[in-house]
């Protein structure tokens, strides 16, 4: 083995002391300088004001910022994902990650588009003319076996397999892990697509997450979009965020904004029969206890009505009427009695005043004359005669002088 050289510690350099030297070497170059090439990743000014992209040319590429200072000024045409622009600046080093990137003072148009978006519209143009965009399978409402092609540990696979998991769907799903990017995704896509059709599925999910043209080209290509229009199931795609679009997104029955969206999709028929059959479940109780209370309601009133028409209530019932009739029975011939008797009273009181013997007891008194008779004139006697006096408590002899 060769000797090693021994190393000098004066010529160590930390990361630090590294990153000046390049910041120092970069101070010494050519301050200002133009750039042209495609733009790509491009998602509209930053809520922070800024701007941040890629810059891409068919050998390299390089990441682009903007401060939101020099925009109105410097911003001279609009931006778009993969448009041919011209931009001044200067080059940077951010030292906390060492990377290297441009801060843009102008952007100017270049005129006409980027390599990559040249290749989109034209593939785009000619797969409408053939009608591969015309494909327009129904997604099942309800599906039952779903296959998803995502990349294997990415974020659209977690948010896919998240949401299907919140809602528990009574789904069977296949996960068919697959490259998403690069040469390599091409054929891998093509052969997924294809194991995916074998199985049988009622929907397949075709998804990834957000990314630049570059990162999304291989959802652009035709042996992938050609596999999408002759795959018998139906498919479902949802690649990169709302505001990219792919030709496969355009070949598939269905496009969703997002994976997460996707899967939203696939669920939501679950979803509205669960909440129809809670619906149902609640209106069938409900009607179930409306019924129940008016048959109880139905049960009590037969009750009373069995417990008034028992023997013994009917017997008391009839004791009662019996008792009423005696009542008035008794009260009808005691009327006439009672009327009998005050008309005998009256009479009697009547006879009473005009008898001798009512007389009699007012304090006056009957003289018997001693031939028989009442003395009515003192003349009818002489003295000497006997007479019997009748008072109301006796009688006496007394004789007239």
């Amino acid at each position: 083995m060769p000797d090693t050289p021994e190393i000098d510690a004066a010529e160590v350099l930390s990361v630090s002391a590294a990153i000046e030297l390049a910041q120092d070497a970069l101070a010494l170059a050519p301050g200002r300088i133009w750039l042209e090439g495609e733009v790509l990743g491009f998602k509209g000014a930053h809520q922070s004001g800024h701007y941040y992209f890629t810059l891409k040319d068919s050998g390299a590429s390089l990441s682009i910022k903007m401060w939101r200072s020099v925009v109105a000024r410097g911003m001279r045409c609009p931006l778009s994902e993969g448009k041919r622009v011209k931009i001044r600046g200067a080059f940077d080093i951010y030292a906390t990650r060492g990377s290297l990137s441009f801060t843009a003072e102008i952007i100017e148009d270049a005129g006409g588009e980027g390599e990559l978006y040249r290749r989109y519209v034209e593939l785009g143009k000619r797969l409408r003319a053939e009608g591969a965009f015309e494909r327009e399978f129904p997604i099942p409402e309800r599906p039952q076996k779903v296959v998803v092609i995502c990349g294997a540990g990415s974020a659209a696979e977690a948010d896919i397999f998240e949401s299907f998991h919140s809602h528990g769907v009574p789904m069977q799903i296949y996960k068919l892990p697959c490259l998403v990017q690069g040469p390599a995704a091409t054929p891998a896509l093509v052969r997924a697509l294809h194991d995916a059709a074998s199985i049988r599925p009622d929907v397949i999910l075709l998804s990834r997450g957000g990314g630049s043209m570059e990162d999304l080209w291989a959802f652009n290509e035709e042996d992938v979009v050609r596999a999408i229009v002759e795959c018998p199931a139906p498919v479902l795609c949802a690649i990169g965020h709302e505001s990219d679009h792919t030709l496969a997104e355009l070949a598939a029955d269905r496009r969703a904004k997002t994976p997460t969206a996707a899967a939203e999709i696939l669920c939501a028929g679950w979803v509205r029969v669960r909440e129809d059959c809670a619906d149902w479940a609640f209106r069938i109780e409900r009607a179930l206890l409306q019924q129940l209370e008016h048959e109880q309601l139905q049960l009590s009133a037969l009750r009373s009505h069995l417990a008034a028409q028992a023997p013994h209530r009917r017997l008391e019932r009839a004791r009662s009427a019996m008792h009423s009739c005696e009542l008035r029975m008794s009260n009808a011939m005691q009327e006439p009695i009672q009327a009998g008797l005050h008309r005998c009273t009256a009479l009697a009181g009547r006879l009473n005043a005009g008898s001798p013997l009512g007389l009699l007891n007012r304090g006056y008194a009957l003289v018997e004359k001693p031939g028989g008779g009442y003395l009515r004139n003192p003349k009818e006697v002489t003295s000497g005669d006997s007479l019997r006096v009748h008072l109301s408590q006796g009688e006496m002899q007394v004789t007239v002088e």
